[in-house]
This record gives C-alpha cells, sequence and structure tokens, in this order.
C-alpha cells in the first residue's frame, strides 16, 4: 500500500511529498530541507498501516501544497498534526521529523510564535526519549524567543513556561551526571539553572538550586564553595517553607565547616539543624547530638559534650538502632572517663582507655578522639 501512495504521490507532480513518505516508510531520510528532499533527522523505518499511510499521504500533500503556495501556517499545522499522530502510535522518531519541519517552516517566514512552539515540542519529545542536552538546547532557544517578545504582555505567561521547561531540564541533567561521576559538567547545569532562576526570579527554584550546587561542591570536595552555597540556600530559606530541606543544609554545612577547622561554626550548623528537624528526623537528630557532643569534647568542653552524649544515647534508644547505642556507649564512657580524669583522658585514644581499665596501661599522648555516626 505505501508503494503504491508512493508512486501515485509522484506521478501526480508532488515529488516532495513522494521524497518524504517513501523515507519514512523506508528509513532513508537524509538531512536537507524542504524543496531539497527531506529534513534534518532520520526517523527508523516503520511498518505503517494502509490507514497511516493514506493519512501521511494526505497531511504531506496538504503540508508541501500550503508551503509552494506562501501559507505556512497550513503548512505548519499539517506538520504538527502528523506528529501528533505519530505520538499517539508511538512513533516518537518520525515526530521529530514532523516537529522539526515545523521548526523549519517557521525559521523560513521569521514566525516567531511557530519557532516558540516547535521548540517547546522537540525539547519535551527530546525529554522523552532521554535525549537532555537536545532537550536543553531546544528549551534554550524557547526561551531566548519568549524573551524576545517579553515586552508583549500576551507573552509574560509563556515566557515563564520557558523558564519553568530549561530550569527542569538543567536539574534532571545535573541529577544524571553527578550519577554518572562528572563533577564538573554537574556543577556547569547547576550554574546554569541558579541563573536561570535569578533571570525569572523564582525563588523557591534558586533556592533549591543553591541547595544542589553547595551538595555537589561537597560531593567534590570543594568544602568552601560548597559552604558558600549552602549558606545562600539557608539565607533564601528566610522566606521560603522548606524546613526539612533546610536542616539537611545545616548538616551538610556543619560537616564542610568541620573539615575547614572551624568548630564554631560546625556547632552552631547542628544545633540550627536540631532546630529546624525536631520531630521531622530522628536518626537527623542522633547524628547531630553524637557530633556536636564530639565537637564539644574535642574542645574539652566536658559538660556540653555529656549532654549531647547522653541526648544521642536516648535517641538511639528510641530507635532501637543498635550500632547507635553501641557508638552512645562508648562515647559517655569516653566522657564520663574526661570528666573523672581530665589530666589524662583528655589526652587518649579509646584503645589506651580500654587498656588502662583492663591492666591500668598508663596513659600518653594521644590526638582527640573523634566519633561519629552518619
Amino acid at each position: 500500500m505505501s508503494e503504491a501512495l508512493c508512486v501515485t504521490l509522484l506521478v501526480s507532480g508532488q515529488p516532495q511529498a513522494f521524497v518524504d513518505l517513501f523515507s519514512l516508510t523506508h528509513g532513508s531520510l537524509a538531512s536537507t530541507p524542504i524543496g531539497a528532499g527531506s529534513p534534518t533527522s532520520v526517523p527508523q523505518a516503520a511498518s505503517l498501516s494502509e490507514e497511516t499511510a493514506a493519512l501521511l499521504s494526505q497531511e504531506l500533500v496538504a503540508a508541501h501544497q500550503a508551503y509552494r503556495t506562501g501559507d505556512h501556517e497550513a503548512s505548519y499545522e499539517s506538520y504538527q498534526q502528523l506528529a501528533e499522530h505519530s505520538i499517539a502510535h508511538q512513533q516518537l522518531p518520525n515526530a521529530k521529523f514532523f516537529y522539526e519541519r515545523c521548526l523549519q517552516v517557521s525559521q523560513e517566514h521569521a514566525w516567531t510564535e511557530g519557532q516558540a512552539a516547535a521548540h517547546t515540542n522537540l525539547g519535551m519529545l527530546a525529554e522523552q526519549l532521554g535525549h537532555l542536552q537536545d532537550a536543553e538546547g531546544h528549551y534554550e532557544q524557547h526561551l531566548a524567543l519568549a524573551s524576545i517578545q517579553q515586552a508583549q504582555e500576551a507573552h509574560g505567561a509563556e515566557r515563564s513556561a520557558a523558564f519553568v521547561n530549561v530550569m527542569k531540564v538543567y536539574q534532571e541533567r545535573a541529577r544524571t551526571l553527578a550519577e554518572a561521576g562528572d563533577g564538573e559538567a554537574c556543577l556547569e547545569a547547576l550554574h546554569k539553572w541558579i541563573h536561570a532562576a535569578e533571570q525569572s526570579g523564582d525563588q523557591g527554584a534558586l533556592a533549591q538550586a543553591h541547595m544542589q550546587m553547595g551538595l555537589a561542591y561537597q560531593q567534590q570536595g570543594e568544602h568552601s564553595q560548597a559552604v558558600k552555597s549552602l549558606q545562600e540556600y539557608i539565607q533564601l530559606c528566610l522566606h521560603l517553607d522548606h524546613i526539612q530541606a533546610e536542616a539537611q543544609a545545616f548538616c551538610a554545612l556543619a560537616d564542610c565547616q568541620q573539615l575547614l577547622g572551624n568548630l564554631e561554626g560546625a556547632v552552631q550548623s547542628l544545633q540550627a539543624f536540631l532546630l529546624k528537624s525536631r520531630h521531622h528526623d530522628a536518626q537527623g537528630e542522633a547524628y547531630a547530638c553524637c557530633n556536636l557532643g564530639v565537637l564539644y569534647y574535642r574542645q574539652r568542653q566536658y559538660d556540653e559534650a555529656l549532654t549531647y552524649f547522653e541526648r544521642f544515647f536516648e535517641a538511639a534508644q528510641a530507635l532501637k538502632d543498635q550500632h547507635m547505642l553501641d557508638v552512645a556507649r562508648v562515647n559517655l564512657g569516653m566522657v564520663r572517663a574526661a570528666l573523672t580524669f581530665t589530666d589524662y583522658v583528655a589526652d587518649s585514644d579509646l584503645q589506651t582507655l580500654l587498656l588502662w581499665k583492663n591492666v591500668r596501661m598508663p596513659f600518653k599522648e594521644q590526638a582527640p578522639v573523634t566519633l561519629s555516626v552518619r
């Protein structure tokens, strides 16, 4: 059936419609413009029903006749209908072919609205196909076109929608790149997300982007940069309801501050974490209490360390976490020993303490004990 239709199109004076239908049914599209043979993508050959082949033939003829007479909107509409039909039948490569035709028609006639819609559709299709970099490019083009029209009030909503799409794909690209271990490209995508959020005025998206940037820097071991991004996120949260995520930010901030040697800042961040995570994250509260105890212990503030280690022990009991309970008992033993033998235990490690308890082996100078639970 499709071969007969191809021959009919050719002998009836519809060479471009013939080329497109033949290519769609035989998978041989070339990267040439309308009028020169074919579009910009190469769909896979597909087995088409007689009904679908007849529809393709009809709409392709309508599209090319409209194109020859200069009716670009009618040509665009025919290609769009073919794209929508292809999507409905799960023929996504064919849909990409037709949306690219829409884009080409609208570009040739400098029709901005048509270009914007085509780029949006191609971006959404690229997301479905898992081609996030292609989606990013189309959404950026849509945003650029919408920004040109921003002086016209009618296009304000379209610009907002363009920002939503482009920020969504930046976020998804950052996630997939992080999972792939490409930290540099992940940070680049996050920088783009932050820039777009700043331009759009979306404070929620801007905060979320700074949070992810901070965590990405932390993962990369760039703790100074992580601190800046996390503090930026926390500042933005003053006007947002991000309680649980804000608590996570304080926790990550404390980790970075500890690694940078800022123990006072780490204490403040963990105390803020406890306030934010109260009744929301029991395991996180236990972690914070343990680490606050450790920080105070390292600064030889044993009474404060004891207070937090006791809270940690109570939290471990409530969670019924055997590992936490074991660590909590060790922590309590260490700090109580420090309070009893202040001149010795503060400078001893766990192994030395256990040996002293068993055989009264003398203490030796050691680095302060560091214990933590994640």
